[in-house]
């Protein structure tokens, strides 16, 4: 989502993924939110949807690393180190501190509580900690993947297919599988890998998907985001007694294997027949695309002002279908500010 400014040969199926993310991710979070906000009067039934939908968007995040990984593992692409630590790292540094001030003040005006001189303070350790609006927590994850870009580089330029797709069915088995069974049964190993993220596998599928490495065309992604999107309907529904609650933990996690196999799915199916774009589509996902990571950064801010300051409720008009109208007048609004941020200069070549 971050890396779309490099100069390089421009992959055009990534624009429409990373638009369709987009709007996946702020479909979440209206669904999310109002769902936590309404709980106490709203039906059993739409209290439901306001948790599965989420769980089937939980693809938004890992397609977005995938589109990192088919950018930033190119060997075509120049990475030196002081280019990664001083434009990549750095930016994504300067992106994090500056909303996380923008979300301090914005929180202090919808609360009604004064400013004071000790804030300063407090933004800084809320920008160290990850202590800002919950979203933010992919720009961490991008710092991470970024510092260790080099061995990742290294790996994807040297390992050849076998050896990554070896390294990624035992990270999947470790990462994945095994958690998945510690979680739903009473089972526990002691066997572990020296790595804890998901990520970096979903970075080199994205890699290996677009070099062809991993031959998925679009009926293998039709399948695979059925079987993923069926497999989370159907465990969402099922009862698990006294591990109900770590079921529900564990479709919201990006580590759990029918969430892996959806993402893959998702973004198989947006990449298409080739990656080929129509003309005139390729412009308007293009155009899109310039201000994905600014409606990423700023679509919160609107959803909290409809939830905290305005206290609109769309229940109150219809059912949870009703959200979906807030989700796409959000992105629209995400989309318009995005613009008129990146007439500012200095904003501009952050976002």
């Amino acid at each position: 989502m971050s890396e779309k400014s490099e100069k390089s040969t421009r992959i055009l199926y990534l624009s429409r993924i990373r638009v369709v993310a987009s709007f996946a991710i702020i479909v979440l979070h209206t669904f999310t939110m109002y769902g936590m906000v309404e709980k106490d009067i709203i039906s059993e039934t739409e209290l439901y949807v306001t948790k599965l939908v989420p769980w089937l968007m939980m693809w938004a995040v890992p397609c977005f690393v995938m589109v990192s990984g088919v950018l930033l593992l190119d060997e075509k692409r120049s990475i030196t180190i002081p280019k990664l630590l001083f434009r990549y790292v750095l930016r994504m540094v300067l992106v994090l501190l500056l909303f996380t001030a923008l979300y301090f003040l914005l929180d202090a005006w919808m609360n009604g509580d004064s400013l004071k001189f000790s804030d300063i303070t407090t933004i800084f350790k809320k920008f160290t900690e990850d202590g800002s609006w919950a979203h933010l927590w992919y720009l961490y994850l991008l710092v991470g993947l970024y510092l260790l870009l080099p061995a990742y580089r290294l790996i994807a330029k040297n390992a050849g297919r076998d050896v990554l797709i070896y390294l990624g069915v035992i990270c999947l088995i470790f990462l994945s599988l095994v958690p998945t069974l510690e979680r739903m049964t009473d089972f526990e190993t002691g066997f572990y890998i020296c790595t804890s993220s998901i990520f970096p596998v979903y970075f080199f599928m994205g890699y290996m998907i677009n070099k062809g490495q991993l031959k998925l065309g679009v009926t293998a992604g039709i399948i695979l985001t059925a079987a993923g999107a069926a497999a989370i309907v159907i465990l969402s529904r099922m009862d698990f007694g006294d591990k109900q609650a770590s079921m529900e933990k564990l479709l919201g996690n990006y580590a759990f294997l029918p969430v892996v196999i959806l993402s893959v799915g998702a973004f198989v199916l947006l990449k298409g027949n080739g990656g080929v774009l129509r003309p005139g589509m390729a412009k308007v996902w293009e155009f899109l695309d310039r201000y994905s990571f600014g409606i990423y950064l700023t679509h919160l801010i609107f959803l909290r002002f409809l939830i905290k300051v305005v206290k609109w409720n769309p229940f109150s008009f219809g059912s949870f279908w009703m959200l979906i109208p807030v989700a796409i007048l959000v992105f629209m609004v995400s989309l318009l500010v995005s613009i008129l941020l990146k007439m500012i200069p200095g904003v501009k070549k952050l976002i």
